[in-house]
């Protein structure tokens, strides 16, 4: 939905209507969910993206403990969503930072990816808990994603009351390329968008589902800021709340990414034409993916934990130096008093056992700094470089 300017011309088949909001410009306002239309052309191709989430699940199933390995999906997802938004910000720099020694004060774009993994996870444990994906959890993950940084100024958390519009940096509304609905009707848009998730046709498959509520979460584009961002978040929230996949280990945003004009297109090509097919096409195409890259990307993971394990034990390494570095593949870039806090003990200790795994070859140390040293898993991060 960025390429551009809306002209009501353009729009020869809208999935929507063109309506003017109180100051007189003109917005588009997308029909209900779900549209009207007939899912059989993309059956097969939805079948294959189904049973790819399949085998990803029984690889996920595995995994020891998921918990450790699962971060590491969810640091990646955030850093290529922020990507998208033109937050530039590397895994590393996410380990870094959550590592320590960094002025959280200082570097806005790195806050702005951990925000969301912080975000995602948080709304993943919610629903663990039972919990809906509804517009309460979403709002927590907006209010999360923006706290201390870009779009600070704004309402976080709540559901816009004034008009914004997508374009180039600091245009003018008359020079949009997308003018969302008016802030007047955002509660019968959301409570329909609301209902659908929560409430889902029977018979439609959870995949096409998160395609439809993805458009429809951009077309509505109910906060001032960050609306992108939440709106892929939404996808993992729905494929965990359905069922469909027990751990959350697929994830789009690197697939939008690397595909990031035709994404916006397609979006855009919805609203002005109804295409549909398209968008769902191309959806289930990065389903298909992005599982595959999953599951390479989780063997890989399983053969060097298994590795390390092995390696240790046939070296008859310490517990603590064996515990530590099963906890690296959730946090790759450690420090001491870290090292301690994972292994409930004093610092002599944790000393002991990061040096093993620097003499193992398993950490590195990555900076000169007389206190709090920072070590890093090269072979771990580099897994999702």
């Amino acid at each position: 939905m960025r390429v551009g300017l809306m002209q009501e011309s353009e729009f020869a088949h809208p999935s929507g209507r063109f309506e003017k909001n109180h100051e007189g410009a003109v917005t588009f306002v997308p029909e209900f969910l779900p549209p009207d239309i007939s899912y059989a052309p993309i059956a097969g191709l939805s079948a294959e993206a189904h049973m790819r989430l399949g085998i990803l699940e029984g690889v996920g199933k595995l995994i020891p403990n998921p918990n450790l390995l699962i971060v590491q999906y969810i640091t990646h997802e955030a850093v290529s969503s922020s990507k998208i938004e033109g937050t530039e910000a590397s895994n590393l720099d996410v380990y870094q930072f959550e590592a320590g020694g960094v002025d959280p004060n200082g570097p806005k774009r790195v806050l702005e990816v951990v925000n969301y993994s912080r975000a995602l996870h948080s709304c993943l444990e919610m629903v663990n808990e039972g919990k809906r994906v509804d517009l309460k959890m979403l709002r927590h993950a907006h209010k999360t994603l923006l706290k201390g940084v870009r779009g600070q100024n704004i309402e976080i958390g709540r559901i816009r009351a004034v008009q914004n519009w997508i374009g180039y940096a600091n245009c003018n509304i008359e020079n949009a390329t997308y003018v969302p609905p008016a802030a007047h009707l955002l509660d019968g848009l959301l409570e329909n968008l609301e209902k659908f998730v929560v409430e889902p046709p029977t018979a439609m498959p959870v995949l096409v589902r998160c395609a439809l509520a993805h458009y429809q979460f951009e077309a509505i584009h109910p906060f001032e800021d960050g609306n992108g961002r939440v709106g892929r978040l939404m996808i993992p929230l729905i494929l965990a709340s359905s069922g469909v996949l027990g751990r959350p280990l697929l994830y789009l945003s690197a697939y939008f990414e690397r595909n990031r004009t035709e994404y916006y297109e397609l979006l855009r090509g919805v609203s002005k034409d109804g295409k549909w097919m398209e968008w769902i096409i191309f959806f289930l195409t990065g389903v298909i993916q992005c599982s595959q890259e999953a599951i390479a990307v989780t063997h890989k993971l399983l053969d060097l934990r298994s590795k390390y394990e092995q390696k240790l034990k046939e070296n008859r390494a310490s517990g603590n130096a064996i515990i530590l570095a099963m906890r690296l593949f959730s946090k790759p870039v450690i420090t001491i008093p870290m090292a301690a806090k994972y292994l409930n003990t004093g610092y002599p200790p944790a000393k002991k056992a990061v040096m093993y795994l620097v003499s193992a070859g398993i950490l590195e140390q990555i900076d000169t700094r007389k206190r709090n040293k920072k070590y890093i898993a090269r072979e771990i991060v580099d897994i999702f470089s």
